[in-house]
């Protein structure tokens, strides 16, 4: 603080020239303030080097996700153009292929007890998409198809939040598939699901019903749901990257930012926060939001372009690739 700042206020009421100096440096030492922004409240830091999960040589290896089972090392991932689907056991190095379907790398997801993975598998006919939907087991007991090919699919598949039934739009309409998760069980209630539709967020209620929770200007893109199903994430095209309750309520802006995945407890977001010249990615780097809008960046490497990130379901561990192969990030709550 400027040594006259330490003067009674008095001094900085006369209309003398050291009062108006005191208040020149008064009023400089508030805006100074006021510019240093306050201390995040994000509590994580990273530990050590990165560790490499996922990069043989002569092979391709991307967007990486957890198994949901804080008990399990596995981690799947897919190659080139979001092509097959492979899982490796972190610990033992021993990887195995899932499928070598096309598209199913995009937007797959794990049920929440980490015994299957989501997917949608693409098939084309010259220029012509069709798409299904397809359940794979991840202790190699083989695949389920829950949908026949079609062109008429328009979102990615979504589990309930009671992971009872699988839901996509076909064409605008919203179809649940049943799980066979809960086939034979008794007393299972239907639950609700999320999807990204156009602009918009829509919740399809138990009975299929549809409403809209948020609309935008633009394209809803990489929507994830909090593993209690009470917070959303998302990025909407040309924008921002959201975070919200599942009602459609406490929409706060995490600023630029992508490929948003959720932290086991559900408090925080890590995603990646990236920027490119028009051609091709200049450089990526790996942030934390919390739902109150606060952001911490957890990376910062000229030369490494973190990217598609996803946390252990242990809370312990992050990972992301960059060249073809796939690290994870040690953290730690301070």
């Amino acid at each position: 603080m400027p040594s006259c700042l330490r003067f009674s206020v008095t001094a900085l009421r006369r209309p003398t020239a050291i009062g108006l100096i005191c208040r020149t440096l008064w009023a400089a030492f508030l805006l100074t303030a006021a510019a240093v922004p306050a201390a995040s409240q994000i509590p994580y830091i990273v530990e050590g080097d990165p560790e490499l999960l996922v990069g043989a040589p002569g092979t391709f290896a991307m967007n990486g996700r957890w198994s949901t089972d804080a008990r399990s090392p596995l981690i799947a991932y897919t190659s080139e153009n979001y092509r097959g689907l492979w899982i490796t056991n972190t610990e033992t190095n021993v990887t195995r292929q899932v499928t070598a379907e096309r598209a199913a790398g995009f937007g797959y997801k794990w049920s929440r007890d980490g015994s299957v993975i989501l997917a949608r598998v693409a098939e084309f006919d010259g220029a012509r998409r069709r798409d299904a939907l397809a359940l794979f087991s991840t202790d190699s007991t083989g695949s389920l198809q829950l949908s026949t090919p079609s062109p008429r699919i328009r979102s990615l598949p979504e589990w309930t939040s009671g992971n009872d039934a699988i839901v996509v739009l076909d064409r605008d309409k919203a179809t649940r598939i049943p799980s066979p998760l809960v086939a034979g069980k008794m007393g299972v209630e239907p639950s609700e699901s999320f999807v990204a539709s156009g602009n918009a967020v829509l919740r399809i209620g138990p009975d299929g019903s549809r409403q809209e929770r948020l609309t935008f200007d633009s394209a809803v893109l990489n929507l994830t749901m909090s593993p209690d199903y009470d917070h959303l994430a998302f990025e909407v095209l040309g924008g921002d990257l959201y975070v919200a309750r599942s009602d459609g309520t406490s929409l706060v802006s995490l600023g630029h930012g992508s490929r948003p995945a959720w932290s086991p407890d559900g408090r925080f977001v890590v995603f990646m926060k990236t920027n490119d010249n028009g051609h091709e990615i200049t450089s990526s780097e790996l942030m934390i939001g919390s739902a109150e809008g606060e952001v911490l960046q957890l990376t910062n490497t000229a030369n490494v372009h973190e990217m598609n990130p996803s946390w252990s379901a242990d809370g312990t561990r992050i990972s992301y690739d960059f060249d073809g192969r796939i690290f994870a990030l040690s953290i730690e709550e301070n």
